[in-house]
């Protein structure tokens, strides 16, 4: 079997940023996650709809329970869904990247893809979006070659991982549907739907036990109608110009350098040879990414930069296509081209240096690292939006170290233990203790 250095190359280099962070103990979004993983755990649908008012699709109570199986009940358990399954996505983002452009472009996007800021961190904890953006990525690579039974599964996991997942579902139908109308193709119209039958029973089943889909943190005022009736509203009301709407797109076109990149993508659409009329997959993915950016990052919730994680992919196929288009007739400015993406990439990911965020957003310093304040002011983040690139998983380690640290005295409790419900859950769970009496942070 021949080996492909590239893909090789991106395995390595995403372990290389995530394996050195696999004790942390769960923080912010990851550690409220832990605690429903623990409820399911322990107690199935029962314990976990008895504790929360309203919940995500279980996909990923489902997936970290038969890790605790394997790996018993701890962090490291925990934490290694993240990596097992960032290993998987980059695998499958390469294997759709070649299927839609060359080795070359697709070399240059999964360089891009492993080493992500936002990637990385979301990954640390697994959060559901950085799940979903995984198995959208696997949908479509399996959608790309006509293999209805895996689409079907993965689609499936996407639409229990969350139920942005319908997105891509409504996508690849109204695909399907544009080509029905140049030449009929009933069965793959309905294959194209049954995926949607996963997610009735998923409808049903919340209904039979009482709950409902999803309506924490929806600030839209007509949450109490739901999640799909405030979308529709949006969109239909013209209410997709809000500023939750605004401070998402900023985050998705300037944040951490953001606005150095788009360029290079705008010309890798402009300027490449993509013919929508010819690839189903490409137009799944500019309706996919069309419909998710004027419905989902309009919606009136925090505005926490994971959220635009399903797009991210198809943002660094563009810059590679962009990239490849720029250098493929001069070595000179390939080298060039490769200098700038891997300098633009360690700024993005090690450091928060951009000064246009800067000027946005502001800086604050929590436990050693110097960040964009996302979490503070007009911005609408709350504490995860700290979560953006690598500083967040430095940030963790240094939690961690302190909580076990038995000469930790007094320190501002207030980002070691920002959510101290959840926080002191997991404390307890994991049986976590500090035995330094001067140590003010433990109830």
């Amino acid at each position: 079997m021949k080996i492909d250095k590239a893909l090789i190359l991106a395995l390595v280099i995403f372990s290389l940023l995530t394996i050195p962070f696999i004790n942390s103990v769960p923080y912010l979004d990851g550690n409220i996650d832990f605690v429903k993983a623990h409820d399911f755990f322990v107690g199935g649908f029962g314990r976990l709809f008895g504790n929360w008012l309203s919940v995500h699709p279980p996909m990923k109570e489902i997936i970290t329970f038969v890790f605790f199986l394997l790996g018993g009940f701890n962090q490291i358990a925990y934490n290694l869904v993240g990596i097992l399954f960032g290993l998987f996505g980059i695998v499958v983002f390469y294997k759709l990247c070649k299927r839609l452009t060359n080795k070359s472009i697709a070399t240059i996007a999964v360089l891009l893809f492993c080493s992500s800021p936002l990637f990385i961190s979301a990954g640390l904890f697994s959060l559901t979006d950085y799940l979903l953006e995984i198995f959208i990525l696997a949908s479509l690579y399996f959608y790309s070659k006509g293999k209805f039974f895996p689409y079907f599964i993965f689609t499936s996991l996407a639409l229990l991982t969350k139920e942005t997942g319908l997105v891509l579902v409504i996508s690849i139908l109204a695909t399907e549907g544009l080509w029905a109308l140049k030449k009929i193709g009933p069965r793959r119209l309905l294959e194209s739907l049954s995926p949607l039958i996963t997610a009735a029973i998923w409808f049903l089943f919340l209904k039979i036990n009482g709950k409902t889909p999803w309506l924490d943190w929806n600030f839209s005022g007509t949450g109490e109608r739901g999640t799909i009736y405030t979308i529709l509203n949006n969109l239909l009301s013209l209410k997709i110009f809000n500023k939750y709407a605004l401070q998402n797109w900023l985050q998705l076109f300037v944040l951490n350098f953001n606005w150095v990149l788009w360029p290079i993508a705008i010309l890798g659409i402009t300027k490449g040879n993509i013919n929508f009329a010819k690839s189903k997959t490409l137009l799944s993915i500019l309706l996919f990414s069309l419909i998710y950016f004027i419905s989902v990052l309009s919606f009136q919730t925090y505005t926490i930069p994971r959220y635009a994680l399903p797009l991210e992919p198809f943002f660094y196929i563009a810059i590679a296509y962009g990239s490849y288009k720029i250098s493929e007739k001069s070595n000179l400015l390939k080298l060039f081209i490769s200098v700038f993406l891997v300098g633009i990439t360690s700024l993005r990911l090690f450091t928060s240096l951009d000064p246009i965020s800067s000027c946005i957003w502001g800086k604050t310093r929590i436990l050693g690292q110097n960040i964009y304040a996302l979490n503070q002011g007009p911005s609408l983040s709350g504490f995860d939006g700290i979560t953006y690139n690598l500083q967040y998983n430095l940030i963790v380690k240094k939690r961690t170290e302190i909580i076990f640290d038995k000469k930790s005295k007094i320190i501002d409790c207030s980002w070691i233990f920002p959510d101290p419900n959840n926080d002191f859950k997991t404390i307890d769970i994991l049986n976590l203790k500090n035995e330094n009496p001067d140590f003010i942070c433990f109830p």
